[in-house]
C-alpha cells in the first residue's frame, strides 16, 4: 500500500518511537511504501530507498482516491492553494491549470495529480473543461 507525507516533514525513524533516532525525512506529498503498523507508526520506503518508521498522522492513511473521474480547470486568473488547515499558501495555479479532485470539505476541495495531492483550492475556482466550438463565417 502506497500513502503521502500529509505534513511539511515527516521523521522517518529507526524504531516505531518518537524518542527513536531519526534517520531521514520525507517533505510534504512524498510518495511513500508502507507496511506494518506498530503502535501509532507504519513502516515506511521512502523513494530514495531509506526505510524506517513514519507516525500515522503524518500521512494521507490510506491513499486518497480521486473523486472526480476527470480533470477540473482553473477557471479564475490566479487560484491560491493551502495546506490542509487553510492558513498557509503554499503556491499558486494559473487559469486553465487541470486538476484532479480528492475530497471536499464545505466550499473547499483538495486537489492534485494522478495520486499526489498538491492542497487545498476554494471549489469556486474550479469549473469543467469545456469544449469550444468555432465557426467560421463571413463579418459583414
Amino acid at each position: 500500500m502506497k500513502s503521502l507525507v500529509s505534513i511539511p516533514v515527516a521523521d522517518l525513524r529507526r524504531e516505531p518511537a518518537f524518542q527513536s533516532e531519526r534517520i531521514s525525512q520525507a517533505l510534504f506529498n512524498t510518495l511513500v511504501e508502507l507496511g506494518e503498523e506498530k503502535e501509532n507508526y507504519v513502516s515506511s520506503v521512502l523513494p530514495d530507498g531509506y526505510s524506517g518508521w513514519i507516525h500515522k498522522n503524518h500521512l494521507h492513511y490510506p491513499l486518497p482516491k480521486p473523486v472526480s473521474a476527470k480533470n477540473l480547470k482553473v477557471a479564475v486568473p490566479f487560484l491560491p492553494v493551502y495546506t490542509a488547515d487553510r492558513k498557509k499558501k503554499t503556491s499558486i495555479f494559473t487559469f486553465n491549470t487541470a486538476v484532479r479532485v480528492f475530497r471536499q470539505s464545505g466550499s473547499w476541495v483538495s486537489v492534485g495529480s494522478d495520486e499526489k495531492v498538491l492542497g487545498w483550492v476554494k471549489k469556486e475556482g474550479l469549473n469543467e473543461p469545456t469544449k469550444i466550438r468555432f465557426s467560421i463565417g463571413v463579418l459583414i
